[in-house]
């Protein structure tokens, strides 16, 4: 039998380049309990390693240029469909088949793009975005931090930009044509 599993989902440098979008997967259903008081903002800098807690993740950058093609909302559809496409089924690396039971994102989807978002996915999960839910849910307070985290190392110029490659995604663009601006 399959393990359920979730994602929280957060992005850094929002509205700058590159936009970091940041997926933290774990199967502790404590994080995704809401929180009865407000969980804090950490901006520290660290190592994002010492901060998972037996959880993994995994990050896109994205550049000025996706935007243009596919303009703001679109670009945010593609980066939450590659974090959860990473994270299901086969595409966990060396854990047991799990199934991502839920989906938690900072910031509010519109009707429409949740509606393309499902459209995206293979399998679809209990998705919910909504604003402060980095304050909210521990799973998506982690992708906050180490979307900060990441932020601060990807504009360091002492950074060994090497470190953190294997957690990358490179989105293959060619499958989002249908997400073109016109």
């Amino acid at each position: 039998m399959a393990d359920k599993a979730y994602l929280g989902i957060d992005e850094s440098n929002h509205g700058r380049f590159p936009e970091i979008y940041v997926g933290v997967y774990s199967q502790f259903p404590q994080d995704i309990k809401e929180s009865t008081e407000i969980l804090p903002k950490r901006r520290n800098n660290g190592n994002v390693f010492s901060e998972l807690g037996g959880r993994q993740f995994k990050h896109l950058l994205i550049p000025e240029d996706y935007k243009r093609i596919f303009g703001p909302h679109n670009i945010r559809l593609i980066a939450y469909s590659e974090l959860i496409a990473g994270f299901s089924g086969e595409n966990v690396g060396d854990l047991e088949k799990v199934i991502l039971e839920r989906v938690i994102i900072d910031g509010p989807l519109r009707e429409e793009d949740l509606r393309k978002l499902r459209q995206l996915l293979s399998s679809t999960p209990h998705i919910n975005s909504d604003a402060q839910n980095d304050t909210k849910f521990e799973v998506v307070n982690l992708a906050d931090r180490i979307a900060n985290l990441l932020h601060r190392y990807y504009t360091s110029s002492k950074s060994d930009s090497s470190l953190y490659v294997p957690y990358l995604i490179t989105p293959d663009l060619r499958k989002y044509d249908k997400l073109l601006v016109k």
